[in-house]
């Protein structure tokens, strides 16, 4: 079997010695709380829900990934395979007319759309891809830039005869948005791989954020230490973090007549800079001259920000339902002030309080909330994808907070940016294309409100799918993202 050169900084996921296997899946409650492992368990997870590509290699002991979560499970597991399907009866419901002023309308109509999601999901297996001609292999990028120990998890998908890397192949990079991880694509990668690795011979990276998912987490800067780097710029200094943008880069990102603060400005390039860098770095490393960049939700953010930087070395940008596109409306004030929750919600963002902190502070309940939230929101996943998913989520929620700090410092109550990308993207001669679900809360009306000022850019939407587009019909998805790639390489 080929494997990648020596000269790789690529290196495959290996299990800790210090875990043993059978606590795997064996987890529940308060052992499971206190448990040293959730790094490790999330890799498991990861590689459950990668194992069903039948391309993809793992080098994690079978044992590990062979154990089921328990008898309960698995006996449930065998009754809903054995279930017959029928699709859903009726006509599909119109269109979604998204109205501002019914903020659940989204919502219901995603909720009505769940059966007929669910037949979607069954009734359209992924294309075939051949294993003797494609691997997957995930594993670690080293930042050493960051520290010894820091790195970035990283998927790479090739052809088998693909075993240099440091030479050119046209390249496709997938991140992910907030709280998720690169296994959130599992239901995406056949189709894309078919197209773009098997029959064109590109390579398709997907790559773990700095401080989320399952890369290592170096230590995000707490607000009391961005106020003192801002009030030390503010008297002439160059120093302090995030000082990594040129005055010039920053200037052409900001306006003269921002209403942000010197903490404000101060805490975007942090919050930037703490991704951008190593992404940057890890490019790097990996010899990536020039990409097909893909990034959802605030992955599109950080993304479309990593353009605006190095647009030289992107050749088109996908934005998947991406965070930040507009500027704050005139005298808008997070939640009207009419309710003292909102006041609260608002103090505990600024003061960088995080869904992942929710979940930690829940302590052995933390896994029964990630379960309800998976239940409710992707329905439509059998109960064994349902399981991996959970365990993937919360794993990667309790381990040690980093990057999930630097959102209320990249946005403003309520998710608008303090640096949007509509500005961000100003001038930028890349293609660029918008991509949204039907019942998306992320606004598509944004996107083609600023498409005019923005260098060949697109907006499509995607029909049955929300927020998570590419999970929720994983098919219309693939079609319209391919789509989009060719219709311009």
């Amino acid at each position: 079997m080929a494997t990648v050169t020596t000269n790789s900084p690529f290196s495959p996921d290996q299990a800790p010695t210090r875990l043993k296997s059978s606590l795997s899946f064996r987890l529940h409650g308060l052992y499971r709380w206190l448990s040293p492992g959730h790094t490790y368990l999330a890799a498991v997870a990861e590689h459950r829900l990668l194992k069903r590509l039948e391309f993809f290699e793992s080098d994690l002991p079978k044992e590990d990934l062979d154990i089921p979560y328990d008898s309960i499970t698995a006996a449930e597991d065998k009754k809903e395979d054995q279930e017959p399907l029928q699709p859903p009866a009726g006509e599909d419901p119109e269109p979604l007319a998204i109205d501002e002023n019914d903020p659940k309308a989204a919502r219901n109509r995603f909720e009505h759309a769940v059966n007929r999601l669910k037949f979607i999901h069954r009734t359209n297996p992924p294309p075939s891809v051949d294993p003797s001609v494609v691997v997957a292999k995930i594993g670690s990028v080293p930042i050493p830039s960051l520290s010894p120990h820091d790195y970035m998890n990283t998927l790479i998908i090739r052809q088998r005869s693909d075993v240099d890397l440091t030479t050119y192949r046209p390249s496709l990079v997938i991140t992910h948005g907030f709280g998720a991880g690169l296994a959130f694509f599992y239901k995406n990668y056949p189709e894309l791989v078919k197209v773009f690795v098997e029959q064109r011979g590109w390579r398709i990276y997907a790559v773990d954020w700095i401080g989320m998912g399952r890369s290592s987490r170096p230590k995000y800067p707490s607000n009391c230490a961005i106020k003192r780097s801002a009030s030390t710029i503010s008297r002439g200094s160059n120093a302090g973090p995030g000082r990594r943008l040129s005055t010039a880069s920053r200037a052409s990102t900001t306006s003269d007549t921002s209403p942000h603060s010197d903490f404000d400005e101060q805490a975007v390039d942090v919050a930037e800079q703490y991704f951008l860098t190593a992404f940057e770095e890890w490019r790097q490393r990996l010899a990536i001259t020039d990409m097909v960049l893909m990034g959802h939700s605030f992955g599109g953010y950080l993304a479309g920000a990593y353009t605006k930087h190095h647009h030289d070395r992107v050749k088109q940008l996908l934005l998947v339902s991406p965070v930040g596109v507009p500027h704050k409306p005139e005298g808008y004030v997070f939640g009207n002030n009419t309710s003292y929750w909102f006041t609260i919600a608002s103090k505990l963002w600024t003061n960088q309080f995080t869904p992942q902190g929710l979940i930690r502070a829940m302590g052995p309940f933390g896994p029964r909330m990630i379960a309800g939230y998976a239940a409710r929101r992707f329905p439509f996943l059998t109960l064994p994808e349902s399981r991996d998913f959970e365990q993937y989520i919360y794993n990667m929620s309790v381990d040690r907070g980093a990057g999930e700090y630097a959102i209320s410092h990249i946005l403003e109550p309520g998710a608008y940016a303090r640096r949007p990308l509509c500005d961000q993207l100003k001038g930028i001669k890349v293609p660029t294309s918008f991509l949204y679900g039907d019942v998306d809360w992320m606004d598509y009306r944004h996107a083609e409100s600023i498409k005019g000022d923005l260098w060949d850019a697109r907006v499509e939407v995607v029909k049955d799918a929300g927020h998570h587009l590419y999970i929720d019909n994983p098919k219309g998805f693939n079609e319209v993202f391919v789509r989009h790639i060719l219709e311009r390489s």
